[in-house]
């Protein structure tokens, strides 16, 4: 909302059609001393290299004489990876894409204290944020947000901080995906979670399936190389091998576990936790037929991945 200020101001135009036209006229010269002071600040403020820059937007009337200050946060879609610069400040910077992307951030000591940042995932493709060199995101290398999320950057001209950022994902799979004939797992098209140095995270996954019980369906997780895994489910229908019984845990990455296909929709629930070490990299479902068969196998649209940051 912008806020116009009136023409400057002279003694002489004092209107004298007053009850007390000599205390009031002392009263209206300091006042018009006042404003007119208050319009020359905002002159010399209109003179800064790049007040956009800084969140306000000054507006120049009439003559040329700034009389307006707008506050301005400009809107800009980033669909590759962008590195942040000073001139960014209060903007609000949304990035949209299907694949990975990263906002680099300039040394805090060029962007300096009191500089800050608005940042938008709307894209299925996760977005780091990785300060420079060693620098420090919320005390850690790098801050991941997946789609739908949001944060505000700070910089203290040492580090960087977020405030908004939630520390929850909700990965949902948008449409169904089918393994034909074939035991080699795949890479689901959307049930992944990244994973930055030194990060634990903890999970539920639903996957609802279809398929029939002659082909049945293989799972397992990868993590990064060095990431403690560790993951349990309770089981719908055993009767086929390499299901785990209730209560028991799976430690290993790419480690195999069945379920029993159906014509019918089934569904499993699984929770686990993953406490990386110093590689970055992904949480992913991979899944196949466990035996081969001329059957469409699927995991449905819907099925999601709940993931919370410690």
């Amino acid at each position: 909302m912008a806020t116009t200020l009136p023409a400057n101001t002279t003694k002489a135009n004092f209107d004298a059609g007053t009850d007390d036209p000599k205390q009031a006229r002392a009263e209206f010269a300091t006042n018009a001393d006042i404003q007119n002071t208050l319009k020359s600040a905002l002159g010399d403020f209109a003179q800064l290299s790049n007040p956009a820059g800084s969140g306000l937007q000054v507006v120049a009337q009439g003559g040329g004489t700034p009389d307006d200050i707008r506050i301005h946060h400009a809107h800009e879609r980033k669909t590759a990876t962008y590195t942040a610069v000073a001139a960014d400040r209060s903007k609000l910077l949304e990035f949209d894409s299907a694949s990975a992307l990263t906002l680099d951030l300039t040394a805090a000591a060029t962007l300096i204290e009191g500089w800050f940042v608005n940042i938008h995932n709307s894209g299925a493709g996760p977005l780091t944020v990785d300060p420079n060199a060693a620098e420090l995101i919320d005390d850690s290398g790098q801050i991941v947000l997946g789609q739908g999320q949001s944060a505000t950057i700070f910089c203290d001209g040492t580090a960087f901080w977020t405030v908004g950022k939630s520390r929850s994902d909700l990965i949902r799979k948008t449409s169904d995906q089918t393994v034909n004939n074939s035991t080699t797992k795949v890479n689901d098209d959307h049930l992944f979670a990244t994973l930055v140095a030194n990060e634990t995270i903890h999970f539920i996954l639903f996957f609802a399936h279809v398929g029939n019980d002659t082909a049945d369906m293989k799972f397992a997780f990868s993590v990064p190389s060095g990431a403690i895994l560790i993951w349990s489910m309770a089981n719908a229908r055993v009767s086929i091998s390499n299901i785990l019984a209730d209560g028991e845990v799976v430690t290993t990455s790419g480690s195999d576990s069945n379920v029993q296909g159906s014509t019918g929709n089934r569904a499993q629930v699984i929770h686990g936790t993953v406490r990386n070490s110093t590689t970055a990299g992904l949480l992913r479902l991979q899944w196949a037929q466990n035996t081969a068969a001329v059957v469409d196998t699927k995991i449905l649209t819907d099925s999601y991945l709940m993931v919370w940051r410690a």
